[in-house]
Parts: structure tokens; C-alpha cells; sequence
């Protein structure tokens, strides 16, 4: 599991439906998306917008890993 920070859909002018993604520390450094010269370094994800499932928010994340954290324990006691 990683941290990405959302940068935003469509940048590209050829973009349909493309959502942007970049790597949390780059992001932090003040790394951005076609504002930097090419020698910073970032890692920058994309994908369609209808396939981004695996991704969630903090709180989405936190509650999923909470339910199985849950759900571990009462098998335990099981």
C-alpha cells in the first residue's frame, strides 16, 4: 500500500477521462506536474477514471482496514 495525492484529470490535451496521480514525498517536496524542469524526480500514475477502484480516500482505507482487523480478532475467538 502507498500514498498518491490526486493532481488532477484531464491534463493532457488528448485526455478523456484520465485521472493523475503522484507519489505523496514528491508531492510534498513541491514536485508538480508540468511545472517542474525534468531533472526532479516524481512518480506519476494514471489511469481511466472507470478503473480506479483500487484506490481509496484515508477514511475509506482506514475503515477497510479496520473491518479486517475486526474480522481477524472474532476468528480468533471463534
Amino acid at each position: 500500500m502507498e500514498t498518491v495525492v490526486f493532481v488532477g484529470r484531464n491534463l493532457e490535451p488528448d485526455d478523456v477521462g484520465t485521472v493523475y496521480f503522484q507519489d505523496v514525498e514528491s508531492y510534498r517536496e513541491g514536485v508538480r506536474y508540468g511545472k517542474n524542469s525534468q531533472d526532479e524526480w516524481a512518480k506519476f500514475q494514471t489511469g481511466s477514471e472507470n478503473e480506479i477502484g483500487h484506490i481509496f480516500n484515508y477514511e475509506q482505507a482506514l475503515a477497510e482496514l479496520m473491518r479486517c482487523s475486526l474480522n481477524r480478532k472474532s476468528r480468533k475467538l471463534d
